[in-house]
């Protein structure tokens, strides 16, 4: 089975649903992301979910997606809230400014200074992904309390996940030039001569 740490989690979550690809190719939610890397080429990093519903996962520890201390803004994080974040159910906790924090915080500095963000579902939070945070503690047990996590890097940051070969196996022809993008379908690394020679009519 899986690690308890894993409880509640779902990842590469792209092609099981055509919905996730509905919010990629969202030209406002797009727009933000392409602001945030100043018009820099990106691809995705990772997109998974998660259901806060009080057991303890890897997202209930205090930590940063960039897994070094950098002051390049290399990768974004947002958050899709598809239930309400309440002081209840344990909303995002955030170590405003801890981008510029080289080492992880203790339990104590964190809980003094992070702070929770409450908004309806339907949100959509953006940030850079140095900032220190966790899952929130529930103050209630048992409701679901879900969020989808697209991530954005550098286009030279290795992703977390093969999604060109993904793609591939789900049908180019289903997907948008966007999406492709996104993948690094565009810029794949190829694995045989022949490949090398038709790199090209991508």
């Amino acid at each position: 089975g899986l690690d308890v740490q894993q409880t509640d989690t779902v990842h590469h979550v792209l092609f099981m649903h055509e919905i996730f690809q509905d919010v990629l190719n969202n030209p406002e939610y797009m727009g933000i992301v392409d602001a945030f890397f100043s018009g820099s080429k990106f691809v995705l990093n990772s997109i998974g979910g998660q259901n806060n519903r009080g057991d303890t996962n890897y997202a209930s520890n205090i930590h940063r997606d960039v897994r070094f201390y950098t002051q390049d803004r290399l990768m974004l994080n947002t958050i899709l809230i598809i239930d309400d974040f309440t002081d209840d159910n344990g909303p995002t906790e955030f170590l405003l400014g801890s981008d510029e924090i080289r080492e992880n915080p203790s339990e104590e500095a964190f809980s003094k200074e992070a702070v929770s963000i409450k908004c309806p579902a339907g949100s959509i939070v953006f940030f850079d992904s140095r900032i220190w945070h966790r899952a929130g503690k529930r103050n209630v047990i048992g409701d679901d309390r879900i969020i989808f996590t697209p991530i954005f890097a550098r286009s030279f940051i290795k992703p977390g996940f093969d999604y060109s070969k993904a793609l591939q196996a789900y049908g180019l022809e289903k997907v948008s030039k966007n999406i492709k993008q996104l993948c690094g379908y565009f810029s794949d690394i190829p694995g045989s001569h022949d490949e090398w020679y038709n790199l090209k009519e991508r």
